[in-house]
């Protein structure tokens, strides 16, 4: 598997994420949430879990 696979499906598997878009190139990931509020740690934690680093971009 792909690193960009690994870490759209470590994203896509949380259940309030609807769409991730890797780009790897580039060294960013945007997510697309379904509606409620939620933790951007969690979305950290997923990359990392996968064997990524990981920071929060507004």
């Amino acid at each position: 598997m792909s690193c960009v696979a690994r870490v759209k499906n470590a994203l896509e598997s949380l259940p309030w994420v609807e769409e991730a878009v890797v780009d790897f190139a580039n060294k960013k990931a945007t997510v697309k949430l379904k509606e409620g509020g939620h933790d951007a740690s969690e979305l950290c934690a997923a990359v990392e879990g996968a064997g990524y680093g990981c920071s929060v971009l507004n």
